[in-house]
């Protein structure tokens, strides 16, 4: 555990250029291949001497990175906290720092602390901040890290990631998947992490229903989504009382997670960077809220109670479970609860997850990421921090930390890793092929109580009659800038 301090932030990268020695063969008069090393051998030694010392006077140095010997690092004493209360993560995050601990050239230590899962486990880290505790690395949740950027407890990592000896190789950053990497490497934004796993905000279909009212794929655009929830919600089935009040084509439930992925289907952006605040009088977020409507006015689409309603998602997968919805709004951590019921065949209904669908047939998954921050400590701490967050993204580790926590990696290689994992659980292999259409929530650091505000507004705007929704859109701006101005003088 280490003390807070403030240390001078390091600028500036160094340049360098590189050598590449092509390994490549040779022909022969006749026109066929001989190896390079074939050809070498016929080389005098004392030439063979020359050119290496030619080549090595030629060659520029690799720099220290970001200007630390890394004999400053050795036995620096580091520690990681995490945030889980699954069975397997302390073991598994044990043997990767172990491993680490043991083959780390550079003689680093690193504890792995288990800060469990709370009520709030944003306001558990605050208080141990508070108190003069903090880590040297962080793995969780990464909306808050813009708010601990700014507030001075977290270092910005593209300045470490762009450092020719210890940054990632553009093969390495285009490894992630790019909508949850999060801002463009040439951008001007702090990097406050890297993208270490994530859970997909989409939807839940069921197949075997949707193929008896006639539809062999599930719906391609709005129109065709409209089309097949007014079928199911107009199933002649012979159903109970309780069971015709709340069937429906989707359940529509004012989460802003799933607003947010309507909107960025839609192709529509919340947060304008020049402008540097939230637009919800959109042009996009009012074709949502209509449609969402028409939804609802069409009989096709069944707004659930109370916002904020923690048993929400599990009232909407009971639901799917037993046919009273053939869309469902939810996360993908919620993929083990989903046991459709027996149909008139015996069987239990097949189900799929498929991205939010927008009305030019655009395709989105709302990506939750949790991500690896770095706090401000040494410099010897940062890069000794940063050096182990390097291998804690090696596709190996980001395979297992996602497997043991249901989660999915933020790489494409790591992904590879789990094919097996895909046949051993079908559950989480459904969102597999979703990971590609994964964008990230605006990076803000409000973006906590806003998200709030976005969830109101929308069950309001469903609870009304639609004539309203200018005037709820454009109080909800409103209200977001107040609440903003709040957050950033509290």
């Amino acid at each position: 555990m280490s003390t807070k301090k403030t240390i001078p932030i390091l600028v500036g990268l160094l340049l360098i250029g590189g050598i590449i020695s092509p390994g490549c063969d040779l022909l022969n008069p006749d026109g066929s291949l001989v190896s390079t090393q074939s050809a070498i051998q016929t080389i005098p030694p004392a030439t063979l001497t020359a050119i290496s010392l030619e080549a090595e006077k030629n060659r520029t140095p690799i720099p220290d990175p970001m200007g630390i010997p890394l004999a400053d690092l050795k036995g620096l004493e580091l520690e990681l906290w995490y945030l889980s209360d699954q069975g397997q993560t302390e073991s598994v995050m044990n043997t990767i720092t172990d491993q680490f601990n043991e083959e780390n050239e550079w003689g680093i230590s690193i504890t792995a602390v288990n800060q469990g899962l709370t009520q709030n486990p944003r306001e558990a880290v605050e208080t141990a901040f508070i108190e003069g505790l903090v880590p040297h690395l962080l793995i969780g949740d990464a909306l808050p890290f813009k708010g601990w950027f700014e507030k001075g407890y977290l270092i910005d990592l593209e300045p470490y990631m762009q450092d020719p000896a210890v940054g990632f190789s553009s093969a390495e950053i285009n490894d992630f998947y790019q909508g949850v990497f999060g801002d463009d490497p040439a951008s001007e934004e702090p990097r406050t992490y890297i993208p270490y796993i994530q859970s997909i905000q989409m939807m839940y279909y069921n197949r075997t229903w949707g193929k008896e009212l006639g539809y062999s794929i599930p719906p391609q655009d709005f129109d065709d989504l409209f089309e097949q929830a007014c079928a199911a919600a107009n199933d002649e089935r012979d159903l109970s009382e309780e069971s015709v009040n709340k069937k429906s084509g989707l359940i529509l439930y004012p989460d802003a997670a799933s607003v947010v992925a309507w909107i960025y289907a839609y192709n529509g952006s919340l947060y304008d960077r020049e402008k540097g605040e939230f637009e919800f009088y959109s042009y996009e977020v009012r074709e949502v809220t209509k449609d969402w409507l028409k939804l609802r006015d069409g009989g096709c689409g069944l707004m659930i109670s109370g916002y904020p309603n923690p048993m929400a998602p599990e009232i909407e997968i009971d639901r799917f479970n037993q046919r009273d919805a053939l869309f469902i709004m939810n996360s993908s951590l919620f993929a083990h609860q989903i046991h459709t019921g027996p149909n008139q065949t015996g069987r239990a209904d097949d189900w799929a997850m498929i991205p939010f669908i927008g009305p030019d047939g655009e395709k989105i998954v709302l990506a939750n990421v949790e991500g690896i921050a770095i706090f401000d400590n040494s410099p010897a701490e940062e890069l000794g921090s940063w050096l182990f967050l390097k291998y804690l993204t090696q596709p190996e580790n980001q395979a297992e930390w996602a497997k043991v926590n249901f989660s999915y990696p933020a790489s494409k290689s790591a992904t590879r890793k789990l094919r097996d994992f895909q046949i051993e659980d079908p559950a989480w292999a459904q969102g597999v092929i979703l990971l590609r259409y994964g964008k990230i929530l605006p990076n803000h650091s409000s973006w906590e109580i806003v998200q709030l505000a976005l969830g109101d507004a929308f069950e309001e705007i469903l609870l009304g009659d639609g004539s309203n929704l200018s005037r709820t859109l454009s109080k909800l701006e409103k209200t977001v800038e107040e609440l903003i101005s709040y957050d950033e003088m509290d």
